[in-house]
């Protein structure tokens, strides 16, 4: 800028800074364009990583939306999550770890995770919660069971479709089993989760009632093995029909009890010990 005695002459921009402003008002717009940017764009994103979630009702942007209502398509079967929040964080696209926080609600079944993911390729859960009726593993296997499914887990990891790095534990809260007409209450039963390493997982079992257990297993990825090592103490109160049946139920075996342990209503005790693969 050129000043004649008190009078401003014109503004005059040099090449350098002409090539600035471009840049800077290109930079703007750059940032304008994917501050605004639609929810759908996060839908295409979704659609490619889970080509199996549909999500309808879009509203919001990129960054922060929401879906009225979600499906999942898994095994000819249509599963409904309800609605689905994200939040969506800028600031991980920095370190090359796309990273969001994801909700969905459906009545009383929730699902509440941090993402993130991985340029290799995996998926990094934390901080999940989620519950859900145990009616919806009805899907997959005809279990004559109620009551509701927890899970609590600190971390997880999905690498090729797989778990891995688990850790937190599995509640079944509520648990009842259907034997003829009667629902036997079996009380609350809770697995304790934690990978000794990427590719094997431990397990703690604990809780129940008029059928207690206590226990751990152990899963190694790799190999698709299983391990389990359970004590399970069933009440006299219980149908006796049904404390044989768990024999066949769990492959468990009859344990010889002392005269002080075997006495009137004193529970049975079982041993359910089995390995192979899965």
């Amino acid at each position: 800028m050129r000043y004649v005695g008190n009078v401003t002459s014109e503004f005059v921009l040099t090449a350098r800074q002409r090539n600035w402003l471009i840049a800077f008002a290109a930079i703007w717009f750059c940032g304008w364009l994917i501050a605004t940017a639609p929810a759908r764009i996060f839908v295409g994103l979704v659609h490619k990583m889970i080509p199996a979630l549909q999500l309808d009702s879009v509203e919001g942007s990129l960054w922060q939306g929401s879906a009225r209502q979600a499906f999942v398509q898994t095994g000819g079967r249509t599963i409904a999550l309800g609605r689905v929040d994200w939040r969506f964080y800028g600031w991980s696209l920095l370190l090359l770890h796309p990273t969001a926080h994801v909700g969905t609600s459906w009545g009383d079944q929730i699902v509440d995770t941090n993402v993130r993911l991985s340029p290799l390729g995996s998926v990094s859960l934390r901080d999940t919660r989620a519950v859900f009726p145990v009616a919806l593993l009805q899907l997959w296997a005809p279990l004559p069971a109620r009551g509701n499914i927890g899970i609590n887990l600190q971390s997880a990891m999905l690498v090729d479709a797989g778990l891995r790095a688990v850790e937190g534990a599995v509640d079944w809260q509520g648990a009842q089993w259907q034997w003829g007409e009667r629902w036997l209450a079996l009380g609350d039963y809770r697995v304790a989760l934690d990978s000794a390493s990427d590719d094997l997982l431990k397990g703690e079992i604990s809780g129940g009632t008029d059928l207690a257990a206590s226990g751990t297993f152990t899963l190694g990825f790799s190999a698709r093995t299983y391990q389990v090592d359970t004590k399970i103490a069933a009440s006299r109160t219980l149908p006796k029909e049904f404390r044989d049946s768990l024999v066949f139920l769990l492959g468990a075996k009859p344990q010889q009890q002392t005269s002080v342990d075997a006495g009137a209503g004193a529970p049975v005790q079982l041993l359910v010990q089995r390995q192979g693969k899965w």
